[in-house]
């Protein structure tokens, strides 16, 4: 009986062993890639030019400025061939009002639109108006303005202001694109 209990012991041990022995786990399953990024759908800005005849070198100044505008979400900036004044007229809606801003970045194929507006008082102070259209939201987005005592003090101040103003506006987010 001895040569059978070891051999039974033997096999109870193997059975034992096969039984806790475990499976080879499944290959790991590859997770599909991942899709491409949603591009970036494209928002064109046009940035709409003082008229030099008006304001001389105040107008040169301040087209420099806007035509290095950087807003947030844009993909493409483009001047455009007219100021907002003469844009206006050529569509023959002069009213400062979204309707007419949205009909004129729809002429010029924009989804925001940017331009600047001077105005002087009687006692020479210049204030400079700048204004962001959102086509989309069919309203002006961002609007900063800046009074100066006068053409020169606009001159040497309007360029540090409007880009303060479009960083704030960068800053904010409301000039992305949504």
């Amino acid at each position: 009986m001895r040569t059978v209990r070891p051999r039974l012991d033997r096999w109870v041990l193997s059975l034992l062993l096969g039984a806790c022995a475990h499976p080879k786990p499944p290959p790991a399953k590859v997770a599909p890639p991942l899709p491409p990024p949603a591009a970036v759908a494209p928002m064109r800005l046009v940035w709409m030019p003082l008229e030099e005849r008006k304001f001389a070198e105040l107008a040169t100044s301040v087209n420099d400025r806007l035509g290095h505008a950087s807003i947030k979400g844009v993909t493409e900036v483009v001047q455009a061939p007219i100021s907002m004044e003469m844009a206006q007229l050529t569509i023959e809606c002069i009213n400062r009002s979204p309707i007419c801003y949205g009909a004129v970045a729809k002429k010029l194929n924009a989804d925001r639109l940017l331009w600047a507006d001077i105005q002087r008082d009687k006692a020479g102070s210049v204030t400079v108006y700048v204004s962001l259209f959102d086509v989309g939201d069919g309203a002006i987005a961002q609007r900063f303005d800046r009074t100066f005592a006068n053409d020169n003090e606009a001159r040497a101040g309007i360029g540090g202001a409007m880009d303060g103003a479009l960083s704030a506006w960068n800053a904010l987010g409301k000039a992305a694109a949504k």
